[in-house]
């Protein structure tokens, strides 16, 4: 995901000669429109002793403020030109993610959330609808072809089996005749004939060749003595049957006989060599065919690129299964005639089990969480509803534990296998720099007295504790009642795409802020959230700067010496802007990636550092933050702790805070609710890192998709 740095630019494949890279805006140099001369905002007036002249500060904050309303103005107006924002970008970003072969988790923008990559996961999505249409097909052929009807003269019907329930309690029937049926009336031939009897030294029984083909859809026998007991028996047995007496067609007829006379001596097996059909026939014939045909609008979306419509397809097939998983469960009941043994009660359960699980894979598949863990249930329970049956029937249903169970066991697998290999290359790349960082870390501690190591802990932890007591989770928020104001005085280009994206911005703002009753509402836009970071870096800056004197530290602006720094800061200002603010392409990924989105949680847009030659200096700023009112800390996280899991930034270490401005400057520029950071960092770690180390981290970065 590259793009230029702190840049608005469009992000088409064949840009037009308007958005040249000598036409691009870069956001640090909006400012210089509308005849705004030199740098975006002035840094505040130091004398010849490197103070701050306080005599010229109010003129200082007075073209500040002056400024502002011209420096919206002149970011909307680099909008209108290139007709592309920073959201824009993002959704381009997104759209980007969606259609390419990156790694991306059912083809959304959340990369790696769930050990999920794109290609698998396409292979997965086929193979599923593969084994939906055979199912719904082979379902659809059991139903119609019994409708239709066979045609046969000669009959041979070998191995009957009989049940009192289904794949129980197996008892021997004796038989007298046997027969070939039509219709649903049913209609018996009257030609039938005596059978053999059937003792374990005969297993089969035919019927002599009637005078002309017969069509038939059931098979029925005469009992030598009356049924007694319910008026069905399982049976299974096998029927060969022909109509030259040439070729003999083979089928395994397997289900309920039905006792249909008043004497209760006439067996009949009516609907063909299936299970009989039912509702629960249609059931699973109306589900397979709903989600063959969804997963098939899935693929040819994935074909045609447009694939943000996978996911929605995607749910409402699960839907659609876990409807008829549920529904089937009293359908079965009733239909089965299953009793209360151990055998149906797991044919229940499992039933059950199935849909309940099906809701949890939609959840997560809805939420983008623990998805493999989700779908390797599923396939273990069709896995142990495929054995359940062998047990009861004595065979498999081969595509059920193929396609439902087997299947996404292996996709699982697979998946697993993958990022653990994955991560392992992780581990291998940043692991010299693991080492590295780690015996800096020693180093510092060495060097460092226990007592300052102790005060940075219990700083760390105090400010920690006041901060959880006080305030909710981080996020950039908007003032409502500055929107009001903004809106009143905001003067729009003639730009109309421009405009109407920012006036429907404003307008839902207003109306979150009017509907909750709040103040303050989430500024998500990343327009807005770089504007304010142009504004709030000036003010900052001047406020780092005096912690930065006050304990001892300097500013880092590419120097690897404090005394370089020292040196460096009085000669920073020119570019100095466009070098703290955080790169959009980079802001874009980790909106997409961490925040699911939402920019209100990108809190590092305007940020700073400060380098320290000890431990002590960097304990005496954190206190000095600590106790200034000017600011209030949103978040701190000490990396410093030995309790912090380095591995998470590569080794790296320091201590980051989040902070907001609350001075009457930043009240006045809007500013004082935009969140920057604060990275204090001491000498050692500052001095190792380069350039081949910061690639490397991100390219472990982007495996682990932070």
């Amino acid at each position: 995901m590259n793009g230029t740095r702190n840049t608005i630019y469009p992000l088409d494949d064949s840009p037009d000669a308007s958005h040249t890279a000598e036409n691009r805006r870069p956001i640090t140099e909006l400012c210089k429109d509308q005849g705004i001369p030199g740098a975006p905002i002035a840094l505040p007036p130091l004398n010849s002793g490197g103070q701050q002249d306080i005599a010229d500060l109010s003129n200082f904050v007075s073209s500040t403020l002056n400024r502002y309303n011209l420096m919206t103005s002149a970011c909307i107006s680099a909008l209108a030109r290139t007709e592309l924002s920073l959201e824009d970008c993002m959704q381009r970003e997104v759209f980007h993610l969606k259609s390419t072969p990156s790694d991306s988790i059912f083809f959304t923008a959340k990369p790696f959330s769930s050990g999920l990559s794109k290609a698998p996961l396409r292979a997965y999505i086929f193979l599923c609808t593969l084994s939906f249409a055979i199912s719904a097909i082979m379902l659809c052929q059991g139903v119609v072809y019994p409708l239709v009807g066979y045609e046969g003269q000669s009959f041979n019907c070998s191995r009957p089996r009989f049940w009192r329930r289904m794949a129980s309690d197996e008892f021997q029937l004796e038989v007298e005749s046997f027969g070939i049926a039509w219709g649903d009336g049913p209609r018996l031939y009257e030609k039938s004939t005596t059978l053999h009897s059937f003792t374990t030294a005969s297993t089969s029984f035919s019927v002599e060749t009637y005078g002309e083909p017969m069509k038939f859809n059931g098979i029925y026998f005469i009992l030598k003595e009356p049924f007694q007991g319910e008026p069905y028996i399982w049976s299974e047995f096998t029927l060969h049957y022909t109509r030259d007496n040439i070729t003999f067609t083979k089928q395994s007829w397997r289900g309920w006989i039905d006792i249909i006379d008043s004497a209760r001596r006439i067996a009949l097996f009516r609907w063909g060599p299936v299970t009989t059909v039912n509702m629960d026939f249609f059931l699973w014939i109306f589900c397979y065919t709903i989600v063959a045909i969804l997963f098939t609008f899935s693929i040819v979306f994935i074909l045609i690129q447009k694939e943000h419509y996978v996911k929605p397809l995607v749910l409402a097939g699960i839907v659609v299964l876990m409807i008829i998983s549920i529904c089937d469960v009293p359908v079965r009941a009733t239909t089965w005639h299953m009793e209360n043994n151990v055998d149906d009660i797991v044919s229940i359960v499992l039933q059950g089990l199935m849909g309940a699980l099906l809701f949890i894979l939609f959840l997560a598949i809805w939420a983008e969480k623990n998805l493999l863990l989700s779908i390797m249930l599923y396939g273990c329970c069709n896995i142990a509803s495929s054995a359940a049956t062998y047990k009861g029937k004595g065979s498999f249903d081969v595509l059920a534990l193929l396609g439902y169970g087997i299947l996404p066991c292996c996709f699982v697998l697979y998946n697993v296998i993958r990022m653990r290999l994955l991560t392992t290359s992780a581990h291998r790349l940043m692991n010299e720099d693991l080492v590295k960082y780690n015996d800096v870390f020693l180093s510092m501690i060495e060097g460092s007295s226990s007592s300052d190591l102790t005060d940075l802990e219990n700083t760390s932890i105090k400010i920690h504790q006041e901060i959880s007591t006080t305030s909710k989770q981080a996020r950039q928020m908007l003032n409502v009642k500055n929107v009001h104001e903004v809106a009143k005085q905001l003067k729009l280009p003639n730009a109309k795409a421009v405009e109407g994206r920012l006036k429907s911005f404003l307008s839902q703002q207003l109306r979150l802020g009017s509907k909750n009753g709040e103040e303050f509402v989430p500024l998500t836009n990343l327009d807005f959230l770089y504007t304010q970071a142009c504004m709030v870096y000036p003010l900052m800056r001047e406020v780092v700067l005096g912690w930065a004197k006050a304990s001892g530290g300097a500013l880092s602006h590419g120097a690897h010496e404090i005394e370089d720094l020292e040196e460096h800061m009085s000669n920073s200002s020119e570019h100095l802007l466009a070098q703290r603010l955080k790169a959009p392409s980079r802001a874009i990924e980790k909106v997409i990636r961490c925040y699911g989105g939402d920019a209100s949680f990108l809190l590092d847009i305007c940020r700073e550092s400060i380098v320290f030659s000890d431990t002590a200096s960097l304990v005496k700023c954190l206190q000095i933050i600590h106790a200034d009112s000017n600011v209030r800390i949103c978040r701190i996280k000490n990396r410093y702790s030995s309790s912090f899991n380095a591995y998470e930034t590569g080794g790296y270490r320091d201590v980051a805070l989040n902070l907001q401005l609350k001075t009457g400057d930043a009240e006045l520029l809007g500013v004082d609710h935009h969140t920057f950071e604060l990275l204090l960092i001491h000498e050692h770690f500052y001095a190792i890192k380069d350039k081949d180390g910061h690639e490397r981290y991100v390219r472990w970065r982007n495996m682990r998709g932070r």
